[in-house]
């Protein structure tokens, strides 16, 4: 608490914060068959029937709950997968599919999410709307992004499977490179030390 004063003696602490990580132990390749083009996970909340339908023609695969979420769009019922009870397998779905698809929000563009981090650790590639948040984290290149129809880039990738396979790997490498919870935790160490040293 900046200006908390104790025999005299004033503490100031500062808000230091981290960039969400993975755990490279959950969050891996398999090698899996690919099931699916594009998978979609979370709930669909604020969404619109608008943004599955560039997606017609592809295996897609849409998993989250289903009462107050992907119900809303009964004649995509076809692709919905289910819940996801656990991160093994969420792991193995990332895995089998191609391209995993991250919608964020107006409001959560300058923040990155788990499904940034795990989807790029599992195996499949992470393709995203343009985020500022990334562009600080990630070099140019490593996440595909959209700024308005998300189509021509996932068809872009599915037709060149070297690229994709290319792309992919160099997302994986840049998480366990950089953001895992390893990295984390040595940081946050690196940090307390600082802190004491002062």
């Amino acid at each position: 608490m900046p200006g908390v004063q104790n025999a005299g003696t004033v503490w100031v602490s500062k808000n230091t914060y981290l960039p969400l990580a993975t755990d490279e132990q959950v969050f891996f390749p398999q090698a899996l068959p690919k099931r699916f083009d594009v998978i979609i996970t979370g709930n669909p909340a604020g969404r619109s029937g608008m943004v599955l339908e560039p997606l017609r023609g592809l295996k897609v695969g849409l998993f989250g709950p289903w009462e107050g979420g992907w119900d809303r769009f009964p004649d995509w019922s076809d692709s919905y997968c289910g819940g996801i009870s656990d991160s093994e397998t969420l792991n193995r779905l990332y895995d089998q599919a191609r391209i995993c698809l991250d919608m964020s929000f107006d409001q959560n563009l300058d923040s990155a999410n788990f499904i940034v981090f795990n989807a790029m650790a599992s195996g499949c590639l992470l393709v995203t709307n343009d985020k500022p948040a990334l562009h600080d984290l990630f070099q140019p290149g490593i996440v595909p992004a959209y700024t308005a129809d998300f189509r021509p880039v996932i068809d872009r990738y599915l037709s060149d499977p070297g690229g994709f396979a290319a792309v992919a790997a160099l997302q994986g490498q840049e998480i366990l490179r950089s953001y895992t919870f390893m990295h984390r935790a040595t940081e946050m160490l690196a940090i307390a030390m600082e802190d004491d040293l002062r």
